[in-house]
């Protein structure tokens, strides 16, 4: 098998060994089975070694082919290792490599296009990730490569940009299309389309339709924990996903519970320094706050905040979540003047990452909208609150949660300032959304 026809098949973005013509970089090929045994069992500290050792050997022998190999795979760990700034030189080298030695057209140049797309979308880049992997997807459907789990993954990739940009309704679709890829050609029991049915789990609980999610992820958790073992990283993902939910349906116990095994899980195979290990430490935070465990919460998310900072940036709109999640706590505990501030910084760094009619950003604006009505700034509470319902309101994506919250804040509001006949139609709506939310969570 040649260099360009492994480079295609690609198992979570890592490329499989391929034997040499001439037997002389056994060291290469050993290095390389090895690594992506490491890899696929999500030991990415062993998988690193690995790697490192075959893009070495590559590059004494000067085997392009072989250093494209070994600069993927190496870049490969570094993204799952959260280590972007390293990972995005190695995937720019590789592609002006291969650009010399292939057409521009070709699978292989559009797989690691399509890494360096999915690495962006890790990064918070939509902007720059959505153009690879359209290009990339295009690609590889025109020469055929349309029913792998590569395909797939950067079919995930493309889904989570348009998630990020408020496109739910594109999201969703790109979901059901790899998800039907999944099962037709790759199997109902394999980790990609474990890993597919956890990320599509997450759209559909951000629209609120939590039993349809809950499905979901019990699936995608008896495929991992069955092919994978019970300490992968894939698992810990999914029970971040459940506690998620378990913590929005206000099983807080429950969603402890799966928080706390996830993040042992992650810190022991991601580092402490992780952002996945970051993102379950200021999920935790939250089912704490509502348990009233403030100082726990607050120490939670401090430490999580200050991982976010350092491996993503202080603008990534994870962090800009991690503040929004601190100003709320700080909102719920009645520290009005120093939620403020932290949940006007989130606002801010979300509109300039997300845009300012992302529906994260409108939740925001719809804590605000309480915050400032608390705080007697009647004029600042409208404002927030009109904004927030221009987004939350959306026959497309409605989130039911947030869109009730955010009626009630402003009936609120209305009646505080004299305008009962504005209100009493916006409280029958928050009344029939209520109603429509918990019989879609009855039904599906």
């Amino acid at each position: 098998m040649g260099w360009s026809a492994h480079l295609a098949i690609i198992a979570l973005f890592v490329v499989s060994w391929v034997p040499t013509a001439s037997g002389q970089l056994t060291s290469w090929e050993s290095d390389n089975k090895a690594g992506c045994q490491a890899f696929a069992e999500g030991r990415y500290l062993e998988a690193e070694k690995y790697f490192l050792a075959e893009m070495n050997t590559a590059e004494k022998a000067g085997n392009d082919e072989l250093l494209i190999t070994g600069l993927n795979n190496l870049a490969s760990v570094y993204k799952q290792q959260g280590k972007y700034a390293d990972a995005e030189p190695l995937y720019l080298r590789a592609l002006s490599i291969i650009k010399k030695i292939s057409a521009w057209e070709d699978a292989e140049v559009a797989s690691l296009m399509g890494n360096l797309g999915a690495l962006y979308t890790d990064e918070g880049r939509f902007s720059e990730a959505e153009p690879l992997l359209t290009h990339s997807l295009e690609i590889l459907e025109k020469t055929g490569a349309h029913e792998d789990a590569h395909y797939t993954s950067l079919l995930s990739s493309l889904a989570t940009v348009y998630f990020n940009q408020g496109k739910l309704s594109e999201a969703e679709h790109v979901y059901q299309q790899a998800l039907a890829i999944q099962e037709k050609s790759i199997g109902s029991g394999s980790p990609e389309l474990a890993n597919l049915l956890n990320s599509a789990a997450n759209l559909y609980v951000s629209e609120g339709q939590f039993s349809k999610a809950e499905l979901m992820f019990q699936r995608a958790l008896a495929i991992q924990e069955k092919t994978l073992g019970p300490d992968h990283p894939d698992v810990a993902a999914t029970l971040n996903s459940m506690a998620v939910l378990y913590y929005l349906k206000g099983k807080y116990p429950m969603a402890e519970t799966q928080f706390l095994r996830a993040l042992k899980i992650r810190e022991k195979a991601l580092g402490p320094d992780h952002p996945a290990v970051a993102s379950t430490l200021s999920s935790l935070s939250n089912v704490y706050a509502e348990r009233r465990k403030y100082a726990e919460a607050e120490e939670l998310l401090q430490q999580a905040i200050q991982v976010s900072t350092k491996s993503l940036g202080p603008e990534h709109p994870n962090t800009a979540r991690m503040w929004f999640y601190l100003g709320t706590m700080y909102y719920k505990e009645g520290r009005l003047a120093e939620a403020r501030p932290v949940l006007e910084r989130s606002l801010a760094s979300l509109q300039s990452s997300l845009g300012a009619s992302h529906p994260e950003v409108a939740k925001v604006h719809s804590i605000l909208g309480g915050l400032y009505l608390s705080l007697g700034m009647y004029s600042e509470a409208e404002s927030s609150c009109l904004q927030a319902l221009d987004v939350l309101d959306n026959p497309a994506s409605r989130d039911y949660p947030f869109l009730i919250a955010t009626l009630n804040i402003y009936v609120h509001l209305l009646l505080k300032t004299g305008r009962k006949a504005q209100a009493e139609p916006l409280e029958t709506r928050a009344m029939v959304y209520s109603a429509r939310f918990k019989e879609i969570n009855n039904t599906r």
